[in-house]
């Protein structure tokens, strides 16, 4: 139920608020309010009709209604509550809305009259009401939408419900509201739901704490960030953290196995020693102490070289590792986006079940009424025939009077002409 994007009768609270044709359930929600606060029993008058003052007489005693002399300042205070509520309801239509409700007599009618054009009857409102109660159940927070959003298409649905009769307690909504958050908002909602009372705790109170921890998550999230990149620039010029830290590893087993010598020592490392004693023995008089040399340097060089194949494969295991992970974020992503698709084509197909339903309801009953109508058109033409026959019966009738008439005519005419004869004669 969204409101509309501008308000004709301004920002006054003196004047009822303007209905234009659109956002009905809006404009009856906020004419209710302004109506009751005008005076609560002017929505009694439109609720339960006007007064109409009544007496009673005769024995035994009979309640009539009183003419308009007999009223008193009573009645007459009484009858004039269904006109403020009137006036209240015309004030509030435009022009076209005012030609279907210009026949009406009563607040009441008035009322009763646009929840039908707008509303529909009782079996159009009921399967307004279906769609809507299967659009709720079938709710889900859509992937990337921000809490704003869900909840401002939650409460329209929530308030459509509301202008057509239909009330949903608030710890049901709470329990909805926080079924249909995604899976990596479980710790919080395992959160809420040990440390709040969720009988007493409202809408507005949990959308304000889902925003307080999705705010609080951002920041966590753009510190951290900030950290990373404070460490990459400390690193002179290394881009990727992870390189950083894998680097310096490295440089650690470097100097164990004294292949690089540490800050601010003089002292050369073993396998520098050992290559350099090679290096002299490469160039005098082959000796068995040079062979034995060379045994050493070769064997340091193996084993060094041994240990870097083993730590290559280390870097190849780490790589591949957080390859896997990254591949594993990729296919939980695509499923989660594969499983929204999903529930949006099965909410989707739902509603057009619900749709389909309506309509062959709809098509039964406009079957019905056609028999309806069809049985009353022949009652209709039955008795028409019945009138005609009764009309010619009655000409018959007309005709044999009239000649009855005329026959008598005659009659008195004769007996006037023979009077007439016998009087000259008797003169």
């Amino acid at each position: 139920m969204a409101a509309p994007p501008n308000f004709e009768e301004g920002q006054s609270t003196y004047s009822p608020p303007r209905f234009n044709g659109q956002y009905y359930g809006w404009w009856k929600t906020r004419m209710h309010d302004f109506i009751m606060v005008e005076d609560s029993e002017f929505w009694d008058v439109i609720c339960d009709g006007p007064f109409i003052p009544t007496k009673t007489s005769g024995d035994p005693a009979v309640t009539i209604p009183k003419t308009r002399k007999e009223f008193n300042d009573v009645d007459r205070k009484a009858i004039e509550k269904n006109f403020h509520a009137k006036k209240i309801l015309v004030y509030g239509i435009g022009p076209d809305e005012y030609n279907k409700i210009s026949s009406c007599q009563s607040a009441k009618e008035i009322w009763e009259a646009l929840q039908i054009a707008h509303e529909g009857t009782t079996q159009v409102k009921q399967s307004k009401i279906n769609m809507l109660t299967t659009e709720y159940e079938l709710f889900r927070m859509k992937y990337d939408e921000s809490i704003e959003d869900m909840h401002t298409r939650f409460t329209s649905i929530i308030k459509e419900l509301h202008s057509l009769g239909e009330i949903i307690p608030r710890n049901k909504l709470v329990r909805k509201i926080l079924s249909i958050l995604p899976s990596s908002w479980k710790n919080k909602v395992n959160a809420i739901t040990e440390a709040k009372d969720l009988q007493k705790l409202t809408i507005n109170e949990l959308v304000g704490n889902l925003k307080t921890y999705k705010k609080k998550k951002k920041n966590k999230k753009k510190k951290k960030k900030n950290l990373v990149l404070k460490t990459d620039s400390n690193d002179s010029g290394v881009e990727d953290a992870d390189m950083a830290y894998v680097t310096k590893r490295f440089q650690k087993m470097v100097r164990r196995n004294g292949g690089i010598p540490k800050g601010g020592s003089s002292s050369k490392p073993k396998i520098y020693d050992l290559c350099h004693k090679c290096d002299l023995a490469a160039w005098g008089d082959s000796s068995s102490e040079s062979e034995e040399n060379d045994d050493q340097c070769d064997s340091s060089m193996i084993a060094v070289e041994s240990e870097a194949v083993d730590y290559d494969s280390i870097f190849a295991l780490m790589a591949q590792s957080d390859n896997d992970e990254d591949d594993d974020d990729d296919d939980e992503k695509e499923n989660y986006v594969l499983t929204e698709k999903i529930t949006n084509v099965e909410y989707e197909r739902d509603g057009l079940v619900v749709v389909v339903v309506d309509l062959k309801e709809t098509i039964e009953c406009v079957k019905k009424e056609k028999e309806a109508l069809t049985e009353k058109v022949a009652s209709i033409e039955h008795e028409r025939d019945d009138l005609l026959v009764v009309v010619v019966d009655l000409k018959d009738t007309i005709e044999e009077l009239k000649g009855e008439c005329r026959h008598e005519i005659l009659q008195r005419e004769r007996k006037l002409q023979m009077k007439y004869i016998l009087g000259l004669k008797m003169r």
